[in-house]
C-alpha cells in the first residue's frame, strides 16, 4: 500500500478534540504498522486496537467507520474484526504459553477467528487444545478451527438456537451426548487423514484424555444418583 503524505481535510464540526503531540506520534507509529501489516494479523490488530480504544482517529474524522474507510480502505467490520480476533490471540498466546498446544505467533487471522464466536476465554482454550490435538504438528489449519469451534457451538447452544446459553450448561457432556448418537461411526474413516505416528500419537493421547474425563464423569453420576448407577459402574469396569 502506498504511504499517505496528509490525511483529508474534514469540516471542523466533525472534529471531537485536537491530539496531543504524544497521541499524533503513537498515531503515526500506529498507522506505519498498519500500512505495513494489512495482510498480516497480530500486529495490525494489535495498532487498530489501540487507535480505536483511545479514539485517535478523532482529530481529522468524524467516527473510527470514516477513518479505516478512508485512511486504509476498508470497512469498520473488517477492523472490528481484526480487533476482536486480536483479543482471542492475545488471550490465547498468554494461557497456553507453556502448554503442549501454544498459539502460533504467524497463525492466520481467519483461524483465529471462529473461536470469536464461542463465549468464555476458557472454552475457547479448550476448543484450541482440541483443534491443536487434531492438526499436524499442532498448528489447526482454517478448515480444521472453523469444524471444531462449529460442533462446539452447536453442542452448547439450547434447542432453537437463538438463545444464549447459561454458564451452568454442560460444556463437556453435551458434545459427548452429540457423539455418542452418531449411527454410522466408523474408527477406520476416522484416521483416514492421520499421515504420520506422530499424528497417530497426539490423537491417540487425545482419546485417552477424553476416556479420561468421561470415567470422571461416570464417577460424579454414581455419586449423585448412587442407586441409579453404581451397579453398572461396576459392571463396566
Amino acid at each position: 500500500m502506498t504511504e499517505q503524505t496528509s490525511l483529508p481535510v474534514i469540516s471542523s464540526a466533525s472534529i471531537s478534540s485536537p491530539l496531543s503531540t504524544e497521541e499524533k506520534s503513537k498515531l503515526f507509529e500506529y498507522e506505519r504498522i498498519i500500512e505495513k501489516n494489512l495482510t498480516g494479523f497480530i500486529r495490525c490488530g494489535r495498532a487498530l486496537l489501540a487507535i480505536r480504544e483511545e479514539k485517535l482517529w478523532r482529530e481529522n474524522y468524524s467516527s473510527f467507520a470514516d477513518y479505516c474507510r478512508e485512511r486504509f480502505a476498508i470497512a469498520r467490520s473488517t477492523a472490528d474484526q481484526l480487533c476482536r480476533s486480536t483479543q482471542v490471540f492475545e488471550s490465547l498466546a498468554t494461557t497456553l504459553a507453556d502448554s503442549d498446544t501454544p498459539v502460533p505467533a504467524d497463525v492466520p487471522e481467519i483461524v483465529v477467528r471462529p473461536l470469536g464466536q464461542l463465549g468464555g476465554d476458557e472454552l475457547r482454550v479448550q476448543t484450541w487444545r482440541l483443534a491443536a490435538s487434531l492438526s499436524p504438528d499442532k498448528r489447526p489449519t482454517r478448515t480444521i478451527a472453523a469444524r471444531i469451534a462449529g460442533l462446539v457451538r452447536e453442542a452448547i447452544e439450547p434447542a432453537g438456537g437463538n438463545q444464549k446459553p447459561t454458564k451452568s450448561y454442560p460444556v463437556f457432556t453435551a458434545p459427548i451426548q452429540r457423539l455418542a448418537k452418531i449411527s454410522s461411526f466408523e474408527p477406520s474413516v476416522s484416521v483416514l487423514h492421520v499421515k504420520t505416528p506422530e499424528q497417530g500419537r497426539r490423537i491417540h493421547e487425545a482419546c485417552e484424555r477424553v476416556v479420561a474425563m468421561c470415567r470422571q464423569v461416570e464417577d460424579q453420576l454414581c455419586k449423585k444418583f448412587p442407586d441409579e448407577f453404581s451397579d453398572a459402574f461396576v459392571r463396566s469396569h
